[in-house]
């Protein structure tokens, strides 16, 4: 069984278990199956994190410069705010 057949609830929790967003966030971009299963645990750990908010903040100035509203779609569908 190849790793991208397991069930989802598997993919998650062996997510959960990276340390590093930049792991997270790789796995995220191998395939739109593995998109859809860690797209909300990445943005959900900025919840908690500052550096990830401060990350946020840096994308919504850069999407709202160039006009690219589309950037921020992502974020706010798993949950993220972008406050000052």
């Amino acid at each position: 069984m190849s790793f991208i057949t397991l069930p989802p609830e598997l993919l998650l929790n062996f997510g959960e278990h990276l340390t590093r967003k930049k792991d997270v966030s790789a796995l995220a971009q191998t395939n739109r199956h593995l998109q859809q299963v860690y797209e909300p645990l990445l943005y959900g750990r900025g919840k908690q994190d500052t550096a990830t908010a401060d990350l946020r903040l840096n994308i919504s100035f850069w999407a709202s410069f160039r006009g690219k509203v589309e950037v921020l779609t992502n974020p706010v569908k798993h949950g993220a705010t972008f406050r000052n």
